[in-house]
């Protein structure tokens, strides 16, 4: 592995997973761009990035818009007199760290000139190591606490214990749900990277082992999976598709029921009893159910469906100005939900959301129009596919406003994009 895809995997590490430290003010996101700002700033090809990508039209439309709803999104509760700036926060922080420290990475990543199939790579990369860490940290209990030790949050042992030592895992700001949504993000880029620039040694184990880690996050990250597999069929045609399959179960089942049979031989009998009792149902409850009721369904999904309900036609329109729960409620987030789009509508309505979801949908359409043209039809295939994932799982969950890591990856993308763009205008 070259030095400079060392480098830039570990501020990238960093920088993604944002994992607060005990007894330290700031996570590894912001101690990451502390490092790197006077590196941007004293290197001209670093520095000449970071104006590139900051003077162009795309980049300051993101900015207007990051900036527009943090006013509104400050003002509205101003009106109504409701005193919730929770999410004009959270838009603050979209804006500085988020976006700008996406910039900022990528313009320090310049220096090393890499290309796209490089970026991807080191992205791919960073999610193996996280993968990586979860598997280890189920299989020791040492790694567990002494990660446990070293992450700011207070509740992981918590969450563990609820789900039978089966999640939690992770070294990482977020490591339920949102890990499960990124970890299959990986999936897809190596669906993408297969397709664009030929079938690799470690893709497939690469893209097992993502899977494998995704199953201790969330049941989510199927979808994400499925995407990745109509992603390659949609790019590739089902006779490579089949081909590939056919390739996969031939080399890798001999190997696969190996390792099942040494790890179920020579793993502690705690850790073969979760995965029969926890991992097992709690990861595969979606297949277990279609099986035995004929349903596509699973708990979590029934839980969510409940928290989409009825609402005035004020609301509906012009939303609450509530992001949070009123004082003396148990449950943190307003009218007991946090479903993605439910949360923004109790917010600022209808009218709002349009407003939020148009930002995203700008960035990733620009992302994937703009990176088509430079890298073929396959990098608009996933930008897209990456597109439509997220706003299915909006539907579960806020991650395009509260999951830090994923909007960053997002970011990431259009900032590689963006600078891309800028050097093949000015090569012109």
């Amino acid at each position: 592995m070259r030095k400079s895809t060392l480098k830039v995997g570990i501020i990238l590490f960093l920088f993604i997973f944002g994992v607060p430290l005990t007894g330290f003010p700031l996570n590894t996101a912001k101690i990451s761009l502390i490092i790197i700002t006077p590196l941007v700033l004293l290197n001209i090809r670093s520095r000449r990035a970071l104006w590139r990508i900051i003077y162009s039209k795309a980049s300051i439309c993101v900015v207007l818009c990051i900036v527009f709803l943090v006013i509104y999104s400050a003002w509205w509760p101003t009106i109504l007199g409701t005193g919730d700036f929770r999410l004009s926060y959270i838009y603050f922080i979209m804006l500085i760290e988020r976006y700008l420290g996406a910039v900022l990475v990528i313009s320090y990543a310049s220096k090393f000139d890499i290309k796209i199939d490089g970026y991807i790579k080191i992205i791919i990369y960073v999610l193996i190591v996280q993968s990586a860490i979860i598997l280890l940290m189920f299989l020791s209990e040492e790694v567990r606490t002494l990660l446990w030790s070293l992450n700011g949050r207070s509740d992981l042992k918590d969450i563990s214990e609820r789900y039978g030592s089966i999640r939690a895992l992770g070294f990482a700001g977020g490591v339920t749900y949102t890990m499960s949504v990124i970890l299959s993000c990986g999936v897809i880029l190596i669906s993408f990277h297969g397709a664009k620039f030929g079938k690799r040694y470690w893709h497939v184990p690469a893209a097992v082992l993502l899977v494998f880690a995704m199953l201790f996050s969330g049941r989510t990250g199927w979808l994400g999976v499925a995407i990745a597999i109509g992603l390659f069929f949609l790019v590739n045609g089902y006779e490579r598709l089949f081909r590939s399959i056919s390739s996969v179960i031939l080399k890798f089942t001999p190997l696969l029921l190996v390792s099942l049979s040494i790890g179920y031989n020579y793993l502690p009998q705690q850790v073969v009893n979760t995965i029969q009792n926890d991992l097992i149902p709690f990861a595969f409850e979606i297949f277990i159910n279609l099986y035995s009721t004929g349903q596509l369904t699973a708990s979590s999904l029934e839980a969510t469906q409940e928290m989409y309900f009825p609402i005035t036609e004020w609301t509906f329109w012009f939303g609450d100005a509530r992001w949070k729960s009123l004082p003396g409620a148990s449950y943190r987030h307003y009218r007991l939900t946090d479903s993605g789009y439910m949360h923004h509508v109790l917010f600022y309505g209808a009218l709002g959301s349009i407003v939020f979801y148009g930002f995203y949908i700008f960035v990733f359409i620009r992302t994937a129009v703009v990176g088509g043209k430079m890298w073929g039809g396959r990098f608009f295939a996933m930008t897209m596919s990456l597109m439509i994932y997220f706003f299915v799982v909006q539907w579960k969950g806020d991650i395009l406003a509260l999951s830090s890591m994923n909007t960053k990856l997002i970011f990431i993308l259009f900032a590689i994009v963006t600078l891309a763009y800028c050097r093949h205008r000015t090569a012109r």
